[in-house]
């Protein structure tokens, strides 16, 4: 047809927009007879990044299983258009890597590639490639080319599609998490993002789109989120001790949320990390789970810097379960008695209060009727009045 053979003819153009819209006709007539020609401007280096999308598009489009090794290798390339296009045409061809690769887009710290990831999940997820509206629509002004294969990404799914490919990709999220935490700091801070569920996020909030409030989806992404988490807190443990104290301290926050023995000591050593911002982050998360931190903290409580003092004893306080560690207690008890800034004091007897009121009425008392502060003593007078339990 006069057709193809002018669109042959744009394909095979110097021009790279003229190219990349003569690839696209092809594509779009389905004619496996172009398939030759496809794969030369796929594979040509020099050909640049518009065209070989138009070739990935079309590879998918036509269904040319033989260009699935390409495909996989140019959903890594630099250009994050024609990485996109490949891996939703590598999903297309529902090839053996296809997994692997969606995967790790959706755990890339590259956030230019997360709506081609999530659109490549959908299609593995569903086997289908499918879209709202027509695959190329009239523009309502100037004809670009970039935008065109930006408007090929595959939208028309429900919320249903985003739970399938959740549990197809589970597996696949999983491997890919543990490479990424080992690969490089990034890598591990964008596997903490998508495992996130701060502020009340979904987690791989990136592919569950319209299914974030849903109650299932949400149960089900959290417990794959806690199951990953679980599987890399001894990578994120070794990046607890990396020279960068910002590597340090976001990976000190994400083991916070930890419940596994790695991730506890990692808490426990940090405790004396020699970055301040990164010290008093440790020391503002500990829970009693932390209770190995007992003899570091009331060390801490001692120093010279009042204002470590005081956040020291805070930690303490946290730390105390039921009265134990008592050296935790006892520690809080002598601060609360002998610190000389009155600030420190007044955060020991409001964590004493709190933490073990059966033990703090004697040291509140003491405080009320001898502190030499009036702050000091209104406030141990407070405590005593709100519940600290009767002295024996």
């Amino acid at each position: 047809p006069a057709a193809r053979s002018g669109l042959v003819a744009l394909a095979e153009s110097p021009a790279p927009g003229l190219r990349t819209f003569g690839v696209l006709g092809l594509a779009a007539l389905g004619d496996k007879r172009s398939a030759p020609l496809i794969q030369r401007v796929l594979v040509a280096s020099d050909a640049g990044s518009l065209p070989r999308a138009a070739a990935a598009f079309a590879a998918g489009q036509l269904g040319l299983t033989q260009q699935a090794l390409e495909l996989s290798e140019l959903s890594n390339a630099p250009d994050p258009l024609l990485a996109s296009t490949a891996l939703v045409a590598l999903a297309r061809l529902g090839a053996a890597s296809a997994d692997e690769r969606v995967a790790q887009k959706l755990l890339s710290e590259d956030a230019e590639l997360r709506p081609a990831s999530r659109a490549a999940a959908l299609v593995l997820a569903t086997g289908a490639y499918r879209r709202k509206g027509p695959l190329f629509p009239i523009p309502a002004g100037e004809l670009d080319v970039a935008s065109v294969l930006l408007g090929l990404l595959p939208d028309a799914y429900a919320a249903e599609a985003e739970r399938s490919a959740l549990a197809r990709l589970s597996s696949a999220l999983e491997a890919s998490a543990r490479a990424a935490v080992r690969s490089s700091p990034e890598g591990a801070r964008a596997v903490a993002d998508a495992l996130s569920s701060d502020a009340g996020r979904i987690p791989f909030s990136s592919l569950l789109v319209l299914s974030a409030k849903d109650p299932a989806a949400r149960k089900e992404a959290e417990l794959l989120a806690q199951k990953i988490a679980l599987e890399t807190v001894p990578s994120f443990a070794s990046l607890a001790e990396h020279p960068s104290a910002k590597v340090r301290s976001f990976a000190l926050g994400f083991l916070s949320g930890q419940s596994a023995p790695d991730a506890v000591r990692a808490l426990v050593t940090a405790v004396n990390d020699q970055d301040p911002t990164v010290q008093r982050a440790v020391l503002a998360s500990l829970t009693p789970a932390h209770a190995a931190a007992a003899e570091s903290l009331a060390s801490l409580a001692e120093g010279q810097d009042w204002g470590l003092r005081a956040a020291a004893v805070e930690a303490l306080g946290r730390i105390v379960s039921r009265g134990e560690p008592a050296l935790a207690v006892a520690a809080l008890i002598r601060v609360a008695a002998n610190d000389e800034t009155a600030l420190v004091r007044e955060a020991a007897l409001n964590a004493l209060a709190k933490a073990a009121p059966a033990l703090a009425r004697a040291p509140l008392e003491r405080a009320r009727d001898t502190d030499p502060e009036p702050h000091v003593r209104k406030t141990a007078r407070a405590l005593l009045q709100t519940g600290a339990a009767p002295s024996r």
